[in-house]
Formats: structure tokens, sequence, C-alpha cells
């Protein structure tokens, strides 16, 4: 067995979203069993999440991508993450020929299964999971929204301790006790659902004696981050578009219609 097995080097470049997005892949692949490393030459999976907005950006992702393909082992897999991968996915091998695995911004959360496919892959042929549709991002997650009943809430809740619980990923801000659980929903601040499309956000102070909590909303300029999106050839600007003009619905929406009716 190669010392490296079940190791894995994570390397994130760009914003803070990709900063959050790495920190997601690693916890999906610490709960898997793997363990994380600082040095590339001692992980089995190799990954970089790139960007991919600006030139430099692209020029710093891919000298990453083939400083790390130079030196890459046998036993070891290199995969793309992130903007980058996602708008040039299929066209990286060719700048990166040593790349095993491509994986975008919507669906990293199935990293895991990429490195189970390429350990039992046959061919050296590069593995690509690239869904064509934004729409697939998080469909298979739990969340907490007005969707759920409150049975389902109580069931979700059933266990915890906490006398405050924030959560978030629905776009929906949220405000409801379930027994003696307050739960917060922090809403969005980019990706709003209609019919309300301000962001909010919270302002928590807390101490020992307790907590204090605001929900706030605030007026923004949908147009102009439309058109920032596009500017900057965001590799999912149509999608960006679609939330600011209230075109996107949430499927559970139309649950909790249904018991409004």
């Amino acid at each position: 067995m190669s010392q490296r097995q079940n190791s894995y080097f994570l390397l994130s470049l760009g914003c803070s979203k990709n900063t959050v997005d790495s920190h997601s892949i690693a916890a999906l692949l610490d709960e898997a069993g793997l363990r994380g490393t600082d040095a590339a030459d001692r992980a089995e999976v190799l990954i970089v999440n790139t960007c991919g907005f600006i030139d430099s950006a692209r020029e710093e992702s891919i000298a990453a991508l083939r400083e790390l393909a130079a030196r890459k082992q046998d036993d070891q897999y290199l995969i793309a993450a992130g903007c980058l991968a996602q708008r040039y996915g299929h066209d990286l091998p060719a700048q990166v020929p040593q790349l095993d695995g491509v994986i975008g911004t919507r669906r990293w959360m199935d990293i895991v299964e990429l490195v189970k496919r390429l350990r039992a892959r046959k061919h050296p042929e590069p593995i690509y999971h690239l869904p064509d549709e934004a729409v697939t991002v998080g469909s298979d997650e739990r969340g907490v929204h007005p969707g759920l009943s409150e049975a389902e809430l109580r069931s979700l809740f059933a266990d915890c301790a906490a006398d405050l619980v924030c959560v978030g990923h629905t776009h929906w801000p949220m405000d409801v006790r379930v027994g003696a659980v307050r739960v917060v929903n922090l809403g969005s601040v980019s990706n709003p659902l209609p019919p309300d499309l301000r962001a909010t956000y919270i302002m928590l102070e807390a101490n020992d004696s307790g907590y204090r909590l605001q929900h706030r909303w605030v007026d923004y300029d949908h147009q102009a981050v439309i058109a920032a999106a596009y500017q900057v050839r965001h590799p999912v600007a149509g999608y960006i578009a679609r939330y600011m003009i209230g075109q996107r619905q949430a499927s559970w929406m139309d649950r909790t219609a249904d018991r409004q009716d």
C-alpha cells in the first residue's frame, strides 16, 4: 500500500467563495476517511480549487496545476476544481495533459465520488464531472426552510441542546420556534427568492447572559449585479441573473403554497 493512500493536498485560489468551497470539500474528504496534508508529494489526491474570472487568475491556476503535474507520480491523482474547471473544463487537459479529473463549481459536493471513480478507472483519460445545468446545485441537499412542516422541524431539532440555531443555504429569511429552540435562517445577500428580492442578514450580539438578534433587509441594484456578472464572464452569469430578477423559485415553495390554500 502506498504511503500516500487516503490523503489529499488542497490548494485554494481566488475569492473568498472558493475558500468556503475548499473548506467544504476538505470536510467531505475528511468525513470519507482521507487526511489532509500540506505536502503535495505526500498526498494521493491533489486538488487545485481554481479561479477563472480574470486573465491573471486563470494564469495562476494553470501555473499551479502545471507545477503539481510536473511532480505527480503514478499513484497520485490531479484534480482541477472551481471556476476555471467549470468554464474551461473539457479544454483544460490540453493545457495540463496530466490532469486526472475535472469538477466544476456546480457539483463540488461530489468530490468523494469523483475520487472513487478515479481509483476505479481502467483507462488514463480524464474524468469530467461537469453537469450542464446549474439547477443541479445542491438539489439533493437538505435545508431548513418554510416548506418544512412543524413535524419535520421537530424531528430535525429533536436532539438539539442549543437555544439558538443559525442555518443557511436555502436563501430564505426565517425565524421560528421549534420547541425550546429558536431557528434562524439568515437568508441571502446575493441569491434572493421572490417576492422580496432584498438582501438579508442578521446582527447577532451574544455574551454569557444571552443574545440579541436582529434580522435586516437591504435593497440594492440588481441590474448592476447582473451587468458585473456578465462583464467578468462569470461561468453561471445567467443563473445569477435569474435570481436577481426573481425568476428562481425553490421546489419547497410549492409545499408552502399548498398548505396555505
